[in-house]
């Protein structure tokens, strides 16, 4: 098994009204071990529409000037050959992994983003951090004594992507020493 870390950066929730503007994906066994790695930005000659409070989170990360440059950007065409390269030698699907992963699988399987892609390589099964993290806040009423893993949330896909990693380990060591005790 397969795990595909991945995070996206849109200019919006929907895929009909809206723009991916960065992604990022790191494969992983499920030990963790890094096997391979994609970052892309998605160049525009424009600034897509976005509501106020994205344009805000883009501009404060550096995104949206990125996204106009084309030394740091490039088309949807290049970022689908650079996925099937990825994809390339794994025999079964791959998990989605990350924090609220549903909404990145859902994007990139939409048609007009990279659906044929997506859905002949990646499952629908989900590893979704976000849900271990609200296990985390239902269980911690019985005195487990974790903590809330501490997020930077920078909006930056692939340091998010490394975030969701960390904090997945973060979790299920907490977890495991809470269950496992001798």
């Amino acid at each position: 098994m397969r795990l595909l870390w991945t995070d996206i950066e849109t200019s919006d929730l929907t895929p009909d009204d809206s723009e991916l503007l960065e992604i990022s994906m790191i494969i992983t066994d499920t030990n963790l071990v890094r096997l391979a790695q994609y970052t892309a930005i998605v160049h525009h000659d424009y600034i897509p529409r976005m509501p106020g409070v994205v344009f805000e989170m883009h501009q404060k990360s550096g995104l949206l000037s990125d996204i106009l440059d084309s030394t740091k950007s490039i088309s949807m065409n290049r970022i689908e050959d650079g996925l099937v390269e990825l994809f390339d030698g794994y025999e079964d699907k791959l998990i989605m992994a990350g924090n609220t992963v549903g909404f990145d699988l859902n994007f990139l399987r939409h048609p007009n983003i990279f659906g044929a892609v997506i859905s002949e390589n990646v499952s629908h099964q989900v590893l979704d951090v976000s849900s271990l993290e609200l296990y985390r806040r239902i269980v911690e009423n019985d005195h487990m004594g974790m903590e809330k893993y501490p997020k930077e949330k920078g909006h930056r896909s692939l340091k998010d992507v490394e975030e969701s990693i960390a904090e997945y380990k973060y979790l299920t060591n907490r977890f495991n020493s809470a269950f496992y005790k001798s």
